[in-house]
Order: structure tokens, then C-alpha cells, then sequence
């Protein structure tokens, strides 16, 4: 990692003796102020805010923890994501396609049920929710992940249009075909207890962010403070996250899904994930880029689920 210049230090430091501190994690003097402001902001909340404000920059820049955990939460969309250890942090190009994915629903007119696999957080379907109306069925394998998913839905409750609502339940993608099958039965419980009329039990979307990164990857590609303070569970798999793909193609079909939604690492490994939905049987596939330009996220529909084909930047 380059230094920083003295003069640009010494420049920040008449700003504020915590600026230069913080450009150890930030590499940047506006981020930097920014962040300060955030943390200024955050500390006058504590009983003793001079001193948080001393402990939130030490645990900023020396111990490059990310700001989402110091501060506690992460906007999303149009939900505000509680954070906290052992979870991942949701991402900018996360909220980008599934801020997307709810336009689409949006225009379909609501009432969709949608499935969230590896839900972390529980972002994605707590966005879907507030920007769509929609009964979402969050799923993850870590009991930290359930838990905070749990107090993010009831964090967001007010939040979310009317109508739409969002269950989490512990699932394993990667299980036995007994346990896929109990997986399956939990969610088919979930939208009859959403939906009790039984007018509409179509599962639409199932949607997912896997882990997507080899180990190689892990130790190469991510950045200290990842690799530090996020859970390795959820970035790094089997071949780089291959082992997912075919699952989730899967069970979107064991649902009847009209279509699936998966982020990936990039262009090659899109161009893979095409390939296995397509041997399975989707009719279509496609890619959605992100705002820097990479494959992003994978599509693959049916008939009838062509609306999903087209990405945020076409």
C-alpha cells in the first residue's frame, strides 16, 4: 500500500487531529472527514463522547474494523441494515441489483413471493419488501446471520409497504437431499402462514448471494480488514463458489420459481453459472453489470419470467 504524502498529512491535520488516523483505512482526506463526521455523530449518542470518539477512531484506523460495525447499522436501500460481528456487510452492488430486482417487481404489480438463499443480514428481502410489495422467506445456515436477520426484521417493520412481509428460517443449501426436502417444506410453511387464503403460493424469485470467492482469492483479493472482521463463511467456498450455483438453480426450480437471481464474482464465472442453469433446464439466462462495468449478477427464467432479463445498465 503507497504512503501518504506529509504535506497531504499535515494538511489533514489542521482539519482535525483524527483525520490522518483515519486516512489509514480510508486513503482518502474527503472520506476521511466524512467518516469523522460519522463517528462524531455516533459518539455524542454515548455516555462519554469524547472518549467513544477516541475509541471508535483507534478501532477505525489501527485495528481497520469497518465503519458499519462501529456505527452498528448500514442503509440499504430503503431500509437501515443493523450490523454487527461474525455478518457480512452488505454491498454497494448487492443494494444495486436488488434495488433493481424490486422496480421489477414493483411494475408487475406486487404480491410476489420471493426466496432469499444465504440472506445474511437479511437485506435483500427487507429491501425487496420496503421498495416492493412482497412475502419474502430469508435463509441462511449461521446462527449469527439468523439472529441478526430476526432483529432486522423487526427493526424495518415499519419500514415495509403494506402487505409485504418477510420470515427467516436456518437452511443449508449444501445438505442432503432429506434436508433440502425439509428446507423446502419450512418455506412452503412460511408463505401459507403469509399467505393463508392460499391465492397465490407460487414462489416467484428466488434470489442469492453466495459465497463466491476461492481460497486463493481470499488471501489475495480482500483487504485486512475483511479478511480481520468478516466472516470467511460467507466470502470463501469450494471452487470459488461453483458448488453453489447448481443448488440454487435447484431449488428455484423445486419451487416452481419463475426465475433466479445469483450474484457472482465476475465474467468468468458468470459465463460458468449460465452454463450449469442452462444444462438444468432454464430456458434463458442473462447478465446484469454493475456500475463499474463487471458481471455482477446472473438471471435465468423460464416462460413467463422473461421480464427478469434485462439488468439496471442496459
Amino acid at each position: 500500500m503507497p504512503r501518504l504524502p506529509p504535506t497531504l498529512l499535515r494538511h489533514a491535520y489542521k482539519a482535525s487531529p483524527y483525520i490522518p488516523a483515519l486516512m489509514r483505512a480510508t486513503r482518502a482526506l474527503d472520506t476521511a472527514k466524512i467518516e469523522l463526521r460519522w463517528l462524531r455523530e455516533h459518539a455524542a449518542t454515548q455516555p462519554r463522547p469524547s472518549l467513544a470518539l477516541q475509541n471508535f477512531v483507534f478501532r477505525r484506523s489501527f485495528l481497520a474494523e469497518p465503519l458499519q460495525y462501529i456505527l452498528g447499522s448500514q442503509p440499504f436501500g430503503a431500509v437501515d441494515i443493523l450490523c454487527r460481528r461474525g455478518v457480512l456487510i452488505p454491498r454497494a452492488e448487492t443494494e444495486e441489483s436488488a434495488s433493481h430486482l424490486a422496480a421489477l417487481l414493483a411494475a408487475r404489480g406486487g404480491g410476489a413471493k420471493v426466496v432469499d438463499l444465504c440472506t445474511g443480514t437479511g437485506c435483500i428481502p427487507l429491501l425487496l419488501a420496503a421498495e416492493a410489495q412482497v412475502q419474502a422467506v430469508g435463509v441462511d445456515i449461521s446462527p449469527r446471520a439468523l439472529a441478526l436477520a430476526m432483529r432486522n426484521v423487526r427493526h424495518n417493520i415499519g419500514a415495509l409497504k403494506p402487505g409485504s412481509r418477510v420470515e427467516i428460517v436456518e437452511g443449508d443449501l449444501l445438505a442432503a437431499a432429506e434436508e433440502i426436502d425439509q428446507l423446502l417444506y419450512s418455506m412452503h410453511a412460511c408463505f401459507d402462514e403469509m399467505d393463508p387464503e392460499g391465492l397465490h403460493h407460487k414462489v416467484d424469485v428466488v434470489i442469492s448471494n453466495p459465497p463466491y470467492i476461492s481460497a486463493d482469492g481470499y488471501k489475495r483479493e480482500t483487504t485486512r480488514s475483511v479478511r480481520n472482521w468478516e466472516p470467511r463463511l460467507a466470502l470463501e467456498a469450494e471452487n470459488g463458489g461453483d458448488v453453489f450455483y447448481p443448488r440454487i438453480g435447484g431449488i428455484a426450480m423445486e419451487l416452481g420459481a419463475d426465475a433466479v437471481v445469483a450474484e457472482v464474482g465476475g465474467w468468468d464465472q458468470a459465463e460458468r453459472v449460465q452454463a450449469y442453469w442452462k444444462e438444468m433446464g432454464w430456458i434463458g439466462t442473462a447478465v446484469w453489470k454493475d456500475f463499474a462495468g463487471r458481471g455482477r449478477t446472473v438471471v435465468g427464467w423460464t416462460d413467463g419470467g422473461e421480464w427478469i432479463k434485462d439488468g439496471p445498465h442496459q
